[in-house]
């Protein structure tokens, strides 16, 4: 097993499809099998602020002059790209 430390940072990356999700905590890290997750989640009261302040950070470090979806969907499928932040139509990108 890897040890993962996220400045104790709890975290969860999960896969609908295939009800899995990998998550982590200041001692390491599991996998979780099976996961059901309510459709009423509720999100950390943070969350909304956590996105703007990502979507700006995205916004300022980009170049319109070096935009390359073609190169971008070579790194990241286009299929994914409706769950990155960075990429939602509030971006404005």
């Amino acid at each position: 097993m890897i040890s993962v430390t996220v400045a104790g940072q709890r975290w969860l990356i999960r896969d609908e499809q295939f009800k899995m999700a990998l998550q982590g905590e200041d001692n390491g890290w599991q996998v979780i099998e099976r996961l059901e997750i309510s459709s009423e989640i509720v999100l950390h009261k943070n969350e909304q602020q956590l996105k703007a302040f990502w979507r700006g950070f995205y916004q300022s470090i980009s170049n319109p002059d070096r935009y390359n979806p073609k190169l971008r969907q070579q790194f990241m499928p286009k299929g994914y790209w409706r769950y990155l932040t960075e990429l939602t139509a509030e971006s404005k990108l």
